[in-house]
């Protein structure tokens, strides 16, 4: 059985949390080094140790965030299954730009100005630049790719 024959809502939840690992992964090898201070005092299985605890705790970070989100496309997916099926590819690329915007445009609305109207374009223009921001469009295209690749159809090779 391929991938491609799995329930469209399974391939979304799979395709969020290989999403959510990836951009974890980034994340950890972004802001930490690989060896951090101190490494020659420092034995291998501390160091692993103390890495694989920050891991899970962004692991646990990300789930409450992007939780939700999972949730959304797992019913989007199973609303626009049809669609998403005819339109693989503009669905797995397009999505998660919608993802990194939706997440900019709260970001710009959470702020202290966001009570001005003045300046709205600019502050998200702002926002979508930011290095920061940018890790919001990491984990989403991940999964827009994962969920790619667990949804094409595989061509059978005839057995020899």
């Amino acid at each position: 059985m391929s991938s491609a024959s799995w329930p469209i809502t399974l391939r979304v939840a799979l395709a969020g949390i290989i999403g959510l690992v990836g951009s974890v992964l980034v994340i950890q090898m972004l802001l930490w080094p690989a060896l951090p201070d101190g490494a020659a005092t420092e034995t291998m299985a501390r160091a692993l140790s103390r890495g694989l605890g920050r891991t899970m705790a962004l692991m646990v970070a990300g789930l409450l965030f992007a939780g939700p989100l999972i949730l959304i496309a797992i019913f989007a997916g199973a609303i626009f299954r049809p669609s998403i099926e005819r339109h693989l590819l503009p669905w797995s690329l397009g999505s998660p730009v919608a993802v990194w915007l939706f997440a900019c445009l709260v970001l710009v609305l959470m702020t202290e100005s966001a009570s001005r109207p003045q300046g709205f374009l600019h502050r998200l223009a702002a926002a979508m630049g930011s290095a920061e921001n940018l890790l919001f469009l990491l984990g989403p295209l991940v999964s827009g790719l994962a969920f790619y690749g667990l949804s094409v159809p595989r061509k059978q090779t005839p057995p020899v």
